[in-house]
């Protein structure tokens, strides 16, 4: 599934968090939110391609991106448990 072009999910997660009022959790968020977005961005694939380079993409069937998202979904799951 490729993420890119998913400007409607974008949209919404930037208005949720304009539209909460400033305080310790918004700021916290933000914080979370691009250390993340950081990471992801810096992410490079330790697969190698046929011609030796790292790989670029971050596609979900390579090994070091799925699991970057399964540990982002594994902490979504456990605060959705102890809500």
């Amino acid at each position: 599934m490729s993420w890119q072009g998913n400007l409607t999910q974008e949209q919404q997660v930037v208005r949720a968090f304009l539209a909460m009022p400033p305080c310790p959790v918004k700021e916290a968020l933000g914080r979370l939110v691009l250390q993340v977005a950081f990471q992801v961005e810096n992410l490079r694939c330790a697969q190698a391609q046929a011609d030796g380079l790292p790989c670029q993409e971050l596609e979900p069937d390579c090994s070091a991106c799925q699991g970057l998202e399964e540990r982002l979904r594994r902490c979504l799951e456990a605060e959705a448990f102890s809500a």
